[in-house]
This record gives C-alpha cells, sequence and structure tokens, in this order.
C-alpha cells in the first residue's frame, strides 16, 4: 500500500506557515454549571436594580408632577407625569393623575385614553372611571358620561354617583340654556354672539 505524503501548502513567500493550534481545555460539567449560574445571577440581579431606579425615579417625577398640579402649573404636570408613564408603564397612578391633569387642560379625548390604559390596570379604580365620566361629561357625550357615573354604583359609591349625576344635569342644563339662546338671537337677527356667551362654547 502507497501512501502519499503531501506537503503543508506554501505561502506568497514561498515559505510553508504551519499554524500551532493551543487546545482547547474545557471545564468539568460541575464547574461550568456554577459560572454559569454565576453569570445568570449577575444579569438578574442588574436587570433587577435596573428596574428598581426606574420606578424610584417615576415616583419621584410624579411627586414632581403633584406639585406643579396644586400650582397650576397644568403642561408641567403633565410632562412630568408622561415622563413617570415612560419609566413605569404598568402602574395605574400615573395615568389616572395624567387624565385628571388633561381633564382640566380640556384634552378630554386623551384624559379618556387615559383613563382606558388606567383601567385596564385596574379596572375597579373609581378614581379613573371617575375622571373618565368627567372627560365624556367635558366632550357633552352625556349618556355616556352617566353610564360612566353609574358604573361606580357596583363599587359601592353611591353618594359619589348623586354628585356626579347632579353635575352632569347642570352642565346639561347650562348647554340647553346656551343652545336656546343661541337660537332666540338667530332668530332675532343678533350676527354677532356676546364674547361672554361664547366663551361657554370653548
Amino acid at each position: 500500500m502507497r501512501v502519499t505524503l503531501e506537503s503543508h501548502p506554501v505561502g506568497i513567500d514561498g515559505q510553508n506557515h504551519i499554524i500551532a493550534v493551543t487546545p482547547l481545555k474545557f471545564l468539568p460539567p460541575e464547574e461550568f454549571q456554577k459560572r454559569q449560574k454565576s453569570i445568570d445571577s449577575d444579569k438578574k440581579l442588574a436587570i433587577m436594580t435596573e428596574v428598581i431606579e426606574k420606578k424610584i425615579k417615576a415616583r419621584e417625577l410624579k411627586e414632581k408632577g403633584n406639585v406643579a398640579f396644586t400650582k397650576k402649573k397644568f403642561e408641567e404636570a403633565e410632562r412630568f407625569y408622561s415622563e413617570a408613564i415612560q419609566l413605569n408603564i404598568g402602574y395605574r397612578p400615573f395615568w389616572t393623575n395624567r387624565a385628571k391633569c388633561r381633564n382640566v387642560m380640556k384634552k378630554y379625548e386623551d384624559a379618556i385614553s387615559d383613563c382606558d390604559s388606567a383601567l385596564s390596570i385596574d379596572p375597579k379604580c373609581k378614581l379613573s372611571i371617575n375622571e373618565k365620566g368627567n372627560a365624556l361629561l367635558g366632550l357633552k357625550h352625556f349618556d355616556e358620561a352617566k353610564e360612566c357615573y353609574e358604573s361606580l354604583r357596583s363599587l359601592g359609591e353611591d353618594a359619589s354617583v348623586e354628585k356626579c349625576l347632579q353635575k352632569l344635569h347642570e352642565v346639561q342644563e347650562t348647554d340647553f340654556q346656551c343652545g336656546f339662546r343661541l337660537i332666540k338671537w338667530s332668530v332675532c337677527g343678533i350676527m354677532k354672539i356676546p364674547e361672554s356667551f361664547q366663551n361657554q362654547f370653548k
């Protein structure tokens, strides 16, 4: 039997280049698992630390938002609440606080969206339901607002419901009177509506 010996490939410089490969050393299975667990533990600790830091920062932003809201700096408060939500999207009070702030700013549709987000986290949150009702009332969706307020009865808030319904009735009455005056002025040929009256439609 003839064995053919082939030479090592020759490089462009005409020399044979032999590459020495360092033999791999494998850890015993027990040692490998031990080190792997240590790495996984460190990663989990790092993730948990980051989450906790974000939650702490979010709470601080919420408090700043509350202070700004108390001072009637509503745009500033809205910004703080928004930043808090970005850091901890699953914390219900952030959404409810921003909804309340947006209701004051007459951003009713945005407030409803915030309330829906809050209620997806806690469907029985009375504050969120109340703020959603207020937003619907601001949009003059009277039937929907009433239905929203009435849903609080199942949560034992009968007294609060009656107050909300009274507020609803007052807004409806004011809206009716404004509409009646507008029709009256139109019939009488009054072209320019008083500015004080116009403000009621803003």
